[in-house]
Parts: structure tokens; sequence; C-alpha cells
């Protein structure tokens, strides 16, 4: 089932591609392109990227082993697309000895479509994400789940020069265990560049309601400073607070209110 609904997209998309776009989308092709079309959004703890991270209340280290590059970027008309693939490792350890070990390790893999029309960018997202339990972590105080994911996602956003607002929603129709498939996303963010080059300051909030925790909505935000340019390549230092089910997926329906100091390598 999930292979027929990745070959019917596939064949919408070749269906409506007539001559003339295929010439034009030829003239306009890159390969590797590297600079984005669709901004990272900044607060979303799943956004792909090289980050760590140590959570305050819980005296834990977390770690997010990640990589978004693109593959090619074409124009339909006055619209740039671009296809990226993407994966990363989500770690959270604890630090209950001198060894650190794994409490959860979650993996992630997409595929991501991207598109641009002046300062309004959407992205069209095909991922898989699954969940394990660390294997230093009793079995008796942790019970193991089969958690995964296939997903699709649909985002838009309006890029200003200094806020940003965007929207969406993730459609799992592969869902490991049994739960409501749907959740909604929606965020802004904030960028001070008119007065200041580098570093600047920024704050961002993603919300997050999940059909699978009864519509709950998970709260976080970001305040910190930019080195570079966020919407290139930059270093970010930041204070965080997460408040709602967690992002581990062996955890899922478990509640968390964290403080973290984060620091992010958007490379």
């Amino acid at each position: 089932m999930r292979r027929l609904i990745f070959l019917f997209t596939v064949f919408v998309f070749l269906f409506f591609l007539n001559e003339s776009t295929i010439s034009q989308i030829k003239r306009h092709t890159i390969t590797f392109p590297s600079e984005r079309i669709f901004y990272r959004l900044l607060a979303d703890p799943r956004e792909v990227r090289f980050a760590m991270g140590f959570l305050l209340k819980r005296n834990e280290f977390s770690g997010n082993i990640g990589y978004s590059g693109g593959l090619v970027q074409f124009q339909i008309g006055d619209i740039p697309v671009q296809m990226r693939i993407e994966s990363m490792a989500f770690l959270v350890l604890k630090t209950t000895s001198q060894t650190f070990p794994i409490q959860t390790s979650d993996f992630y893999f997409g595929l991501p479509f991207d598109f641009r029309f002046n300062q309004i960018s959407a992205r069209l997202k095909w991922a898989h994400v699954s969940s394990h339990l660390g294997d230093e972590i009793p079995r008796a105080s942790e019970i193991r789940i089969d958690f995964s994911r296939e997903f699709w996602q649909l985002l838009l956003s309006y890029d200003g020069s200094q806020l940003r607002f965007y929207g969406g929603f993730l459609w799992a129709y592969h869902v490991l265990p049994r739960v409501g498939p749907w959740t909604l996303q929606f965020g802004m963010e904030w960028t001070e560049r008119k007065h200041f080059h580098s570093p600047y300051p920024y704050f961002a909030v993603d919300i997050k309601p999940r059909q699978e925790v009864g519509w709950a909505p998970d709260f976080n935000s970001q305040v910190g400073v930019v080195f570079g340019n966020h919407q290139k390549r930059a270093i970010r230092l930041a204070l965080e607070y997460f408040n709602g089910h967690s992002n581990q997926g062996q955890f899922f329906q478990r509640k968390e209110n964290d403080v973290n100091i984060v620091i992010n390598f958007d490379f």
C-alpha cells in the first residue's frame, strides 16, 4: 500500500509535465544546489540539523546528528523547485554514569520538495522515522514499543524581512503503534538583522497539536544569538523551553517540561 501511494504521487507529477515545461526545466536545472529555497525551521525540535543540548531539569544530554543536502533544483514557470535528501539520528544520553548510556535513539530519513514564489515558500515532504530504546537501559525500568512512521508533510511559509510565519500538517499513512495519524504545525520566527549583522538575536516558537495524544499541543521556543546567516550557514546558541509530549518516539505519550541549552550548527 505504501509503495502504491508513492508511485501514484510520482505518476501524477509526471502526467502534468508537458513538453514546454520539460524544456524549461532543462534550461534552469542546477545539480546539488548550495542554497535553500525553504529555510530551516529554527524552533522545530525535529528539524534536520547538527545540534547538541543539555537538558537542565533532567540532567541529560541530547544530540541531533543530521544533514540536509540539495540534490537538484529546477524551475516551473517562475517557481523554483528544489529536491533535497536528509537524514538524522536523534539521541538522548543519561548522565547517571561515566559511560553516558543512550536512553533512546530515533532515526529519520526524508525527501523534501521545496517551492518558492517571492516571499511565499512551501515544502512537500515524504519521510520515515523510527525509535529504539537504548541498549544500556534496563528492560525492567522501561518497556520497549514498536515505533515507526511513514508520513507526508505539507508546510507553507511567509518569509518577511524580520518576521516569518508558517503552518501546515502531517499525515502518517503507516503508524506503529496504531494511533491518530494527523499532526498540525504552526510557528513564528523573529530575527533582528536590520540593526545587527552578525551576531544578531532571534526568537522562534513552534507549536504542534498531535492527534496521537488527543490534540494536546507541543510548545517549543528558542531565544538566542545567530553567528552567520540563519538562512544559509550559521551557528546558533540558544536557551530553549519545551512543554508537551516527548519528541522521543519510545516515550511519545510522556509529558515533559524542559529547559535546555542548545547549540545548533546550521551548515
